[in-house]
């Protein structure tokens, strides 16, 4: 739509005859069974968004929220900013059947619940320690620790981004975490005592992934 000079809120019951009847036509094209458009709660907001450079500007804006939020902290904007779109994106595919307006907030908006949980995942990866400080602590051959290494530099960024497969995995791990684990067992014990358990969901929600790739996963549910 070109609502020419708008450039604050308005509702769609403001528009010209013609912008009007674009959009009224558009809605009953897609939904037939439509008889009545309530034109006043169609609303507009006019963003300050730059559209000739829309990725750069909402990542310096997303950029300015965590820093308001949680100050100066280590983490990859790129992954954070991924995972906003490719949300936003499911949401916007949904064809669940809202019956209330709260309902249709939940499923097809960015919610406060959701950016409390990109907030939370941005804390998980700056308290996550470096591999040089938790090698030590992995007791495997060469290659595998160095396979482990590599996972876990490539985790600790995708941890930002996790998509609904990864996130079942994740919430097994902490599961295991919470019910089978004690304070003095070592990490080695902790990878041990998990991964048998949560490995057939992993290869059923993840295929193909390695051995590496779990441990890696369990080792960093247990360091965050």
């Amino acid at each position: 739509m070109n609502f020419g000079q708008k450039t604050t809120q308005f509702s769609l019951d403001e528009c010209s005859p013609d912008e009007l009847s674009k959009v009224i036509t558009q809605i009953q094209k897609e939904h037939p069974e439509c008889t009545l458009v309530k034109t006043s709660h169609v609303r507009f907001q006019c963003s300050n968004l730059s559209l000739e450079d829309l990725d750069a500007h909402s990542k310096g804006k997303l950029n300015d929220f965590v820093a308001e939020n949680l100050g100066e902290i280590e983490y990859s904007l790129d992954a954070l900013y991924r995972a906003i779109v490719d949300e936003c994106q499911r949401k916007s595919r949904t064809t669940d059947i809202a019956e209330s307006f709260g309902e249709v907030l939940k499923g097809r908006a960015v919610t406060r619940s959701d950016a409390e949980d990109w907030l939370n995942r941005i804390r998980d990866k700056a308290t996550a320690p470096t591999w040089d400080e938790i090698a030590a602590d992995i007791d495997a051959g060469f290659r595998e620790k160095n396979l482990m290494r590599k996972e876990w530099h490539r985790y600790c960024i995708e941890a930002l981004n996790c998509n609904v497969a990864i996130n079942v995995v994740r919430t097994k791990i902490q599961k295991h975490l919470q019910s089978d684990i004690n304070s003095g067992m070592s990490l080695m014990e902790i990878i041990e005592n998990i991964f048998p358990q949560v490995e057939p969901l992993a290869r059923e929600h993840l295929a193909p992934i390695s051995n590496e790739r779990i441990k890696v996963m369990i080792t960093y549910e247990s360091c965050t």
